[in-house]
C-alpha cells in the first residue's frame, strides 16, 4: 500500500499526477498484439496515456478515433425500425463499427514524418510501426443501447418511432421521455447490466481492427481514450437515446456520462474494470474527480489509495485522478487573476485552469466530484 499512499499524496498536490498503469494488463496486452516480451516490459506512456516502446517503436498511438455514440446514432436511424429483437439490433451495431473502422483505416495512407536526425540517432532498429485508434463516448453509447433494450425491446414502454422523434427534436417532441431516459434509466458506473454492453462494444471495436495492416506495415490498436474528441465527436450528432441533449459533451476518456447519477467511486471502479483491456491496449484511463476535501487527513489518504489499488486488482489498466473544488473553479472563472496557479487534469494532460478555453473549463466543472 505504501506506493499507492505516496501516489495519493502527489494527487493531493493538485497537479493531476500520477497516472497509474497496470503492468500485468499492459504488458500482457502488448505481447498479445505481437510485441516481444523484452520490449513490452520496457513500455512507457507517450503523450497522454498511449503505450509505446522506446528505441524500437515508431508507433503513432493517437492517429484517429471512433465515436461509439455516432455508431448508435447511425443504427438508431438506419436499422431500429427493421430490427425485431435487440440481438438483431446489436448485430447491426457490430456491422457499423466494422464499417467505421474500414473508413478510418482506409483514410490513413502515405503517412510522412518530418525528418528528425537527432531522434533517429537515439533509436535503434524500428520493430513496431503500429497505429492507435481511440474509442470515444463509451458510456453515452452503452447507456443509449441499454435504454433501447429496456424501453423498446424488453418493457415495450416506448415505441421506436417515439424514440427517434424525441432524439431528432432534442426531446422537444415526446418531452416526457427526457427525464425517463436521462435520470430514471440505469447508467454505466453503477455496477449494473449496462456495463455488459460496454464490454461488448469494446470487444466489437478490437475485433474490427484485428488483422488489419496499416500503410507502414504495422497493425491497429484499439483504445479507450478520447483526447479532445469528447467535445468534437459530441458535436457531430444530436441528442442521444440516453437523454443526453444536443450539444452536451461526452465524458472524458473512459468515464461515466456527465449527468449520470452515480452511487459513488466504488461502483464506478466496479463498472469500469469489467472489460478485458488487453484487447483495447492503446490506452485510455478511467478518469475520476475527487473533491479536495478527500485529501484532508491521513485516513482520507489511505481510503483513496485503497480505491486505486482496488481498481488495479480488479483488472483496470489505467487510472488518473483530479483534485477539484467546484466553488473554487467558479471563482476562478469570475476572477482568473486570483487563481493563476490552479491546475486541473483535462484528458491526458494537466493545465492551468484559467488558461483553458471556457468549454474545457465547463467540462471539468460538470464532472462528478466524488467523496468516500
Amino acid at each position: 500500500m505504501e506506493v499507492y499512499e505516496l501516489g495519493t499524496r502527489l494527487t493531493k498536490a493538485g497537479l493531476g499526477f500520477p497516472q497509474y498503469s497496470n503492468d500485468d494488463v499492459v504488458i500482457d496486452g502488448l505481447v498479445r498484439l505481437g510485441y516481444d516480451t523484452e520490449d513490452a516490459v520496457d513500455y512507457v506512456v507517450a503523450a497522454c496515456w498511449e503505450f509505446i516502446i522506446p528505441k524500437v517503436g515508431a508507433d503513432v498511438a493517437n492517429i484517429a478515433a471512433l465515436s461509439f455514440p455516432k455508431i448508435v446514432d447511425i443504427c438508431l436511424h438506419k436499422h431500429l425500425l427493421s430490427c425485431s429483437t435487440f440481438d438483431e439490433f446489436m448485430e447491426k451495431v457490430e456491422e457499423e463499427i466494422h464499417q467505421e473502422c474500414d473508413n478510418i483505416c482506409g483514410s490513413i495512407k502515405n503517412l510522412w514524418f518530418v525528418p528528425s536526425p537527432l531522434m533517429q540517432m537515439c533509436m535503434g532498429e524500428i520493430k513496431y510501426n503500429n497505429f492507435g485508434i481511440h474509442g470515444t463516448g463509451i458510456s453515452t453509447a452503452a447507456d443509449s443501447l441499454y435504454a433501447i433494450k429496456k424501453h423498446i425491446y424488453d418493457e415495450k414502454t416506448i415505441s421506436k418511432t417515439e424514440l427517434i422523434e424525441a432524439v431528432d427534436s432534442d426531446f422537444e417532441k415526446h418531452s416526457h421521455l427526457l427525464p425517463v431516459l436521462r435520470y430514471e434509466t440505469e447508467k454505466m458506473g453503477n455496477d449494473t447490466p449496462v456495463d455488459d454492453i460496454a464490454v461488448t462494444l469494446l470487444d466489437m471495436f478490437s475485433n474490427s481492427l484485428k488483422g488489419r495492416k496499416n500503410c507502414r506495415g504495422g497493425i491497429y490498436r484499439a483504445g479507450t481514450g478520447s483526447a479532445m474528441f469528447y467535445l468534437w465527436h459530441a458535436n457531430e450528432i444530436g441528442a442521444s437515446p440516453d437523454g443526453r441533449r444536443k450539444g452536451e459533451p461526452f465524458g472524458a476518456n473512459f468515464s461515466p456520462s456527465l449527468f449520470a447519477r452515480i452511487n459513488g467511486p466504488v461502483s464506478v471502479i466496479k463498472s469500469f474494470s469489467k472489460p478485458d483491456f488487453r484487447k483495447t491496449i492503446n490506452g485510455g484511463p478511467l478518469t475520476l474527480e475527487f473533491h479536495s476535501s478527500m485529501f484532508k487527513d491521513e485516513d482520507c489518504i489511505k481510503k483513496v489509495a485503497m480505491l486505486v489499488k482496488a481498481y488495479m486488482d480488479m483488472g483496470g489498466h489505467q487510472l488518473q485522478l483530479n483534485t477539484v473544488n467546484l466553488e473554487t473553479m467558479k471563482e476562478a472563472q469570475k476572477h482568473p487573476e486570483n487563481y493563476r496557479q490552479l491546475v486541473v487534469r483535462i484528458w491526458g494532460w494537466s493545465a492551468y485552469f484559467v488558461e483553458l478555453d471556457k468549454e474545457y473549463q465547463d467540462h471539468v466543472m460538470r464532472r462528478q466530484e466524488y467523496v468516500l
